[in-house]
């Protein structure tokens, strides 16, 4: 039997099949101790995955740290940019959330997935449920020449102006046919 859930989109209900995302974080503050316990997952998860595909290409992050000794992709991830980087909990704790749509939402043929190709080689993953972006760039390794997927950040989308544009790109991409 398939658990539907019905959601809000901006083009009004969307019957959606229920996703399997994991667990958010338990974290109620941002904090020094939220912050670690967020970055230890995403080291786990993420930050020393080697084994981490992408529709059969590696995904690698920035593993150079930071000034506050953690790793550069995890600090974009889990912070907005407000002139200054500004953390924020409602990004920190859907870090799990990451590994599993790219590893598991295509394969499972998920109703709430979308993959976008915007701007050549930047994509855009999307997880229509939780509105939960993941934003991958295409690159070339120098010394192999093999093509891999950078994760440059992943978000929740909280503005219905990004809401719009995201459903503007899906539709585009579904009348051109391709990604």
């Amino acid at each position: 039997m398939v658990n539907l859930i019905y959601s809000y989109g901006l083009r009004g209900i969307i019957n959606m099949e229920e996703c399997n995302l994991p667990e958010k974080i338990d974290i109620k503050d941002v904090n020094n101790s939220s912050i670690e316990k967020a970055y230890q997952i995403y080291l786990k998860e993420l930050g020393n995955n080697d084994e981490l595909f992408f529709k059969g290409l590696p995904v690698k992050m920035t593993k150079t740290l930071d000034y506050n000794l953690r790793q550069q992709t995890f600090e974009h991830i889990i912070s907005r940019d407000m002139k200054a980087r500004l953390y924020d909990l409602n990004r920190m704790d859907k870090i799990p959330w990451i590994k599993h749509v790219l590893c598991c939402c295509e394969k499972s043929n998920c109703k709430n997935y979308s993959f976008i190709n915007d701007r050549g080689k930047e994509y855009c993953i999307w997880c229509k449920k939780e509105n939960y972006l993941i934003i991958l760039e295409l690159r070339i390794d120098q010394k192999t020449k093999r093509p891999f997927y950078y994760l440059k950040t992943a978000y929740p989308i909280i503005y219905k102006d990004k809401l719009k544009q995201m459903y503007k790109k899906e539709q585009k991409r579904n009348e051109n046919g391709k990604n």
